[in-house]
């Protein structure tokens, strides 16, 4: 197998990407508050199911007055931008207080 062995196959190089499966939760002020390693995760922690999840990061509307949650990509590629800058933490930086 070209996973285990890292050899070409049929003369050519596989590249294979690591997916970002990372959840991006901004507050009612679109602030970044929280940076979850995937869906799972972000459902556990803030109680709510994979698939609203999945709703709310799609339609991009705010959950119960409070959150607003992205994946990687669509945060991104949010058109507003303003909020950017006024982001809470770094991009790739967590917040001790939410470590768990």
């Amino acid at each position: 197998m070209i996973f285990k062995t890292g050899k070409s196959y049929d003369g050519l190089t596989y590249k294979f990407n690591i997916k970002d499966n990372s959840i991006w939760i901004c507050n009612s002020g679109h602030k970044l508050i929280n940076i979850l390693n995937n869906a799972k995760e972000t459902g556990l922690y803030y109680n709510i199911a994979r698939s609203t999840l999945s709703d709310y990061i799609k339609s991009g509307k705010l959950y119960k007055n409070k959150y607003y949650f992205y994946n990687s990509e669509s945060y991104k590629n949010n058109k507003n931008g303003s909020w950017l800058s006024g982001k809470a933490l770094s991009l790739g930086e967590r917040s001790p207080m939410f470590d768990s």
